[in-house]
């Protein structure tokens, strides 16, 4: 299993569970703490950082630092609005289809917000070992038995943030001394 450096956690859940707009709203309140937040998003579609209303902008507006990857490319926008785009050569070593593959890719896209950030939130990478907030969609009973490292499985259609604010200062006041 891979060791990360800095406290991270994942928003994770099948299309349409609502990930993007939890991590848009915990961004302002953690950031709102004193904490620089950092988020991860991995996407099968091309990441377009500077297309109006993509995810990833949208996290760059709530003043988080972004690491988007797509498969194909990577970008990082940093607070400050610097944007560097590279391949994703470096990754193909890694698959996205096995737990150690999907951690080694989280790993070095981790490696990249290590200065811009105090916490990471990661949207999607449901295979990986990052502990995890699960949101349940629509019908959905409970998470997949394939996943694993769920901290708690937010249920849908009610106000997640409260619930998940909870989650995040408790992981990182347990993680606060972790290396």
């Amino acid at each position: 299993m891979q060791k990360f450096r800095l406290p991270r956690i994942a928003i994770s859940g099948f299309k349409k569970s609502g990930k993007t707009t939890l991590i848009e709203s915990l961004v302002p309140v953690l950031r709102g703490q004193g904490l620089r937040v950092g988020v991860i998003k991995h996407q099968n579609e091309t990441v377009e950082p500077e297309r109006p209303g993509s995810d990833t902008q949208r996290f760059w507006q709530t003043g988080a630092a972004v690491v988007g990857y797509d498969g194909r490319s990577i970008f990082i926008k940093t607070t400050s609005g610097k944007l560097a785009v590279e391949s994703a050569e470096v990754f193909s070593q890694y698959s996205m289809n096995s737990p150690e593959g999907t951690d080694g890719i989280l790993a070095e896209l981790i490696r990249l917000l290590e200065t811009h950030a105090d916490l990471i939130l990661i949207e999607g990478f449901k295979k990986s070992s990052a502990d995890k907030i699960w949101l349940r969609k629509e019908g959905e009973e409970k998470p997949p038995a394939e996943i694993t490292h769920i901290i708690q499985a937010l249920p849908w259609g009610e106000d997640r943030l409260p619930a998940a604010l909870k989650i995040v200062e408790k992981y990182l006041k347990a993680n606060q001394h972790e290396e």
